[in-house]
């Protein structure tokens, strides 16, 4: 791959963005006897260059400014000024700090996976289709489609929405276009009812639903081989053998509008799929859990509910939704064997030996279960392929390892295979005249964008050491372990300790316990020896024997006097002992903390490190703040809501994290479910009540000026139901908990989302290198929605791949917040070093992780449910 061209290309982009650029820098000299404007010539070797800097008026330079008179300093000192006697300027800054005034002030140009569109003027016909008797399948009802339309070129979104590039002749005995096709003995009633026509070059969303069909039909064309609906090039194929495992690489795209005009969103994206079969992994868990019984079955529910299984005898992927143990692989259903419509009861082994000449050995198995809309699937494990990752996978260091080496492109790689599947898009014959024939064409022009990158934060550690956070690092796991929290420290009251009698007396569980009394109050928690209560768990240390120990022994004393944290060591990360842990614990409202000896035993010089983490992470469960973020805004509220669907019982959740203190450091959690018969929606008006009362709680009663909700989760389908509907009922929660407050004084709500979807990338290319932006890059122009206060945000450090922005849109702001734009990125920026359980930036604000950690921790252990915790304004989940 010519690598010299491609950079050259990408350089020369960026270059032809860079409007007006000037070789001179205008500053103003001083002298001891007047001043008079003068001309600043950078030397070649600082991070400005002749093509770097933007014709200015005359001002005073702000680094390394110096003047001179008639005769005067050297040149590299200063600029040759008119005036009186010059004197010396200023220190001059590094060419660090050089480049970070710069940035600040005019941007940084840089490159988005945004490929701009041209469009023909094209009209086009939208058309929804009914067919009766009502028919659930895709592939179905394409087919019925193709039948009805012959020839005549169409567009199909799997459902309902047909597009049309003519309009269908239509009478007034059949407004409808209905007609009867005949499917495998099965006579269907196919109508298609014309609803508007769209223009190709008039912004709207269903304009960009059909460019999206246009280009989901092109990449079609490709030599791609599909699984589920993405398409991966079969060449890429890497088998990793010694983890059963195969790494397919594949092209996603899409149509997103912004101010810039209509883009092309391409971005690459990889499938893990298992060489072992779902019935493998079912006796893996049989092997730790031989009785089979109610503990197996939820166990079993637990790996594969929610999954994508693939079935590699037709190379489609299904979700799977539930696993029927009483049904087998001999049991039967009706198999149509002629075209009228005629059934035989056939088994499931029969079928697949018939059909796909699969022969099934296992007549054991149960069999899965996928619904779809009113129609349930049965598939044989044994035949079906886990795809994505595993908590097994996750959990083995060399698996990850692994994967990411082959995942984890670096931003050079990420720009040249996006580049190279654009350019196939556009060489390809098929795939052009699909496009010429709905009047689009792909420019392969990068989308040019123009960011800005907020200043470094400073933060405050505990025991009041103040550090400046360098944004190409954003790391201060140094600082903090170094840092003295002697004027803040946590004491604990009654503790327990909970251990296995192997781990005792090996020594490991007195290390641990040494360890903590000695550092604990250095580290802002402290920990005495003569208010410790030791349990000792007898047996094997198995799940059932530690849940036995804590239902005894523990809660007995518990309930004489609580205990304030429980520390758990086990003998290795088994899941399932781990859960049953946390959720005894849990129901007796104990902050716990889990640490694993088989970490500790590999190398016991780690064990100061291990034991450090251990003990800051128990100060932030316990509610105690462990750093704060220095000038963040006055008098506002924060709160992260994630709202999640079980796949197991189609029920919405709700996960809740709000701040307590005006210095956003200290957060409550909630996980809420509507009782039956209500939504999400039915739950806000209490939910945002909760929040407002927390906050004027913890601070003297004060009523918050402004309330800013970060919501998760949010497509841009549901944006105009959640501005419509939700915002509303958010609004109502400040009458519930202000009675004696006016409205015009409750505090003003700014709803922002966090949207999901395609992943945006942003590179910064410069002297044959492609980087990603440094954290705090803010991009708000040409790729973003031009109708809608729209910005992405990267807010996290160095990383070996591509960094992925998260895109935020403001769905509505109160005209009386008083928070611009600018205001809600340096908010959502500084609450992305909240979190505490890394000592760095994470990826989205810090009260949205809370509120979906809350809500998986609850459904990960089985844990009820409840607004009236004792643990609600700790971070027991971390």
């Amino acid at each position: 791959f010519p690598y010299g061209i491609f950079i050259s290309v990408l350089e020369s982009c960026l270059m032809s963005y860079r409007e007006g650029w000037s070789p001179r820098d205008y500053g103003r000299g001083g002298g001891s006897r007047g001043a008079g404007p003068g001309f600043d010539y950078p030397r070649r070797d600082r991070a400005y260059d002749s093509y770097d800097r933007p014709p200015r008026e005359p001002r005073e330079f702000p680094y390394g400014g110096r003047g001179r008179g008639g005769r005067g300093d050297r040149p590299e000192r200063g600029g040759y000024g008119r005036g009186g006697g010059g004197g010396r300027g200023g220190r001059s800054l590094s060419l660090r700090e050089q480049e970070d005034v710069r940035i600040s002030q005019v941007g940084r140009a840089c490159l988005a996976n945004f490929f701009t569109v041209r469009l023909r003027n094209s009209e086009y016909y939208s058309y929804r289709m009914e067919v009766y008797p009502e028919v659930d399948a895709r592939s179905l009802r394409r087919s019925l489609l193709r039948k009805k339309l012959a020839t005549l070129p169409f567009l199909f979104d799997g459902q309902n929405l047909v597009i049309l590039s003519k309009k269908l002749a239509s009478s007034e005995d059949n407004p409808d276009n209905a007609s009867y096709e005949d499917v495998s003995g099965v006579r269907y009633k196919v109508s298609l009812r014309h609803v508007r026509n769209v223009n190709s070059s008039s912004p709207s969303e269903l304009q960009r639903q059909v460019l999206a069909l246009v280009v989901d039909s092109a990449v079609s064309k490709l030599k791609l081989q599909k699984i589920g609906k993405s398409f991966f090039d079969p060449e890429t194929r890497i088998d990793v053998h010694e983890h059963n495992m195969r790494i397919f690489t594949g092209f996603e795209a899409t149509i997103l509008g912004g101010k810039g005009g209509v883009f092309l969103q391409a971005d690459l994206i990889h499938k893990i799929i298992n060489t072992s079969t779902v019935l493998n992994m079912m006796e893996d868990i049989a092997r730790r859990m031989p009785n089979r019984g109610a503990a197996y079955e939820e166990e079993v529910k637990k790996a594969v509910i929610g999954k994508i299984v693939l079935t590699d005898y037709n190379q489609k992927s299904y979700r799977v939704t539930d696993v029927d143990f009483s049904k087998g692989v001999r049991d039967t259903f009706p198999r149509r064997i002629n075209k009228e419509g005629e059934t035989e009861a056939t088994s499931f082994c029969q079928y697949y030996s018939e059909v796909y000449k699969r022969h099934i050995t296992d007549f054991r198995q149960p069999l899965l279960v996928c619904t779809r809309r009113k129609s349930s699937l049965f598939l044989v494990p044994e035949l079906c392929l886990l795809t994505g990752m595993t908590d097994a996978m996750r959990s083995d260091f060399k698996v990850m390892k692994a994967v990411a080496q082959h995942t984890n492109k670096a931003p050079l790689m990420r720009l040249k295979q996006i580049y190279e599947m654009v350019e196939k898009l556009k060489s390809s014959k098929d795939a052009q005249s699909v496009l010429n024939e709905w009047g689009m064409d792909i420019t392969g022009d990068w989308a040019q964008v123009r960011g800005r990158a907020l200043p470094g934060q400073s933060i405050t550690f505990a025991g009041g050491k103040s550090v400046e956070v360098d944004t190409r690092r954003v790391n201060w796991k140094d600082s903090l372990t170094k840092s003295v929290f002697s004027g803040d420290v946590q004491r604990i009251a009654k503790w327990a300790f909970v251990t296995t009698k192997q781990l005792l007396d090996e020594g490991v569980a007195n290390l641990v316990l040494d360890r903590m009394t000695e550092d604990g109050s250095g580290l802002g928690v402290e920990f005495r020896q003569d208010r410790l209560s030791l349990f000792i768990v007898e047996g094997r240390g198995s799940a059932e024997d530690f849940q036995e120990t804590i239902r005894s022994m523990l809660t007995r004393e518990h309930e004489v006097e609580p205990f304030d944290v429980v520390v758990a060591l086990l003998p290795d990360n088994n899941k399932v002992r781990y859960r049953t842990v946390k959720r005894e614990l849990a129901h007796l409202e104990i902050v716990s903390q889990c640490c694993v000896a088989k970490q500790m035993k590999k190398d016991f010089g780690k064990l100061r490190s291990v034991t450090t983490n251990i003990l800051l992470q128990i100060r932030a469960k316990l509610g105690k703040p462990l750093w704060k973020v220095n000038n963040v805004r006055d008098s506002c509220a924060v709160i992260g809501l994630s709202i999640h669907r079980s796949l197991n019982s189609g029920r919405t959740r709700l996960g809740m994290a709000g701040s307590i203190d005006a210095g956003m450091s200290q957060y409550f959690s909630i996980a809420h479910e509507p009782e039956p018969g209500s939504t999400i929606n039915d739950s806000l008006p209490a939910v945002v009540a909760l929040a407002a009362h927390q906050y004027s709680a913890g601070n003297d009663g004060i009523v918050p000026r402004t309330m800013v909700v970060f919501r998760e989760g949010v497509s841009e389908a549901e944006l105009e139901i959640l501005k419509h509907e939700e915002v509303p009922e958010m609004q109502k929660g400040f009458a519930l908990t202000y009675e004696d407050v006016r409205p015009e004084d409750y505090p003003k709500l700014v709803v922002v989302c966090l949207l999901r979807g395609k992943k945006t990338r942003l590179f910064q290319v410069d002297n044959g290198r492609a980087d990603n932006p440094t954290s705090g890059f803010v991009v708000d122009d040409v790729i973003t929605d031009s109708a809608n206060s729209e910005f992405y945000l990267t807010s996290q450090g160095s990383c070996p791949g591509t960094l992925s922005p998260v895109r935020y849109r403001v769905v509505y702001n109160d005209p009386h917040s008083g928070m611009s734009l600018q205001d809600i990125e340096k908010l959502a920026y500084q609450l992305t070093h909240m979190y505490y359980n890394f000592a760095g930036t994470v990826k989205m604000p810090a009260p949205v992780l809370y509120a979906s950690r809350c809500l998986s921790f609850h459904d990960d252990c089985a844990i009820p449910y409840s607004e009236d915790s004792k643990l609600m304004d700790k971070l027991y989940y971390l």
